[in-house]
């Protein structure tokens, strides 16, 4: 399901639908197909500050309002570390190879390419990346 952009109600719904689609298909196969859950991520984080959008405690309990049992029903569950864990962690270093001006627009070129913000390139407006450029002492 991926946890970014989804409000809780939403990822406790796509989990009931995946536990009510394992408790179908397991008995009309006749034999336990389904054994494992993997719900993905965590919490959905707000880009702009890293924080998440609510606790851990809330999260739980929609899902226990949606499956009520959910731990206790016979599966094995995965689950993400998720974005909000996460989401303060790390960076990327890059040095700007040489710098350009197109339509305006001052462009650094770097060794960081779209792949460091796959969702940045396709959403920029929902996934924004925070940078910090540096000069070569480290001042910003």
């Amino acid at each position: 399901m991926g946890s970014q952009g989804c409000p809780l109600p939403l990822l406790a719904l796509g989990i009931a639908k995946v536990v009510a689609l394992a408790d179908e298909t397991n008995p009309r196969v006749g034999s336990r197909q389904i054994t494992t859950i993997d719900k993905g991520g965590g919490l959905p984080v707000d880009v702009e500050t890293g924080n998440p959008h609510s606790d851990f405690a809330a999260y739980m309990e929609a899902q226990w309002d949606a499956v009520p049992g959910i731990f206790g029903g016979g599966y094995a569950w995965v689950a993400g570390i998720g974005r909000s864990n996460l989401a303060e962690f790390g960076f990327t270093a890059a040095y700007v190879e040489y710098t350009k001006v197109s339509g305006g627009r001052h462009i650094a070129i770097t060794h960081a390419g779209a792949n460091v913000a796959v969702r940045t390139v396709f959403m920029p407006h929902a996934w924004r990346l925070h940078i910090a450029a540096h000069g070569a002492r480290g001042e910003e």
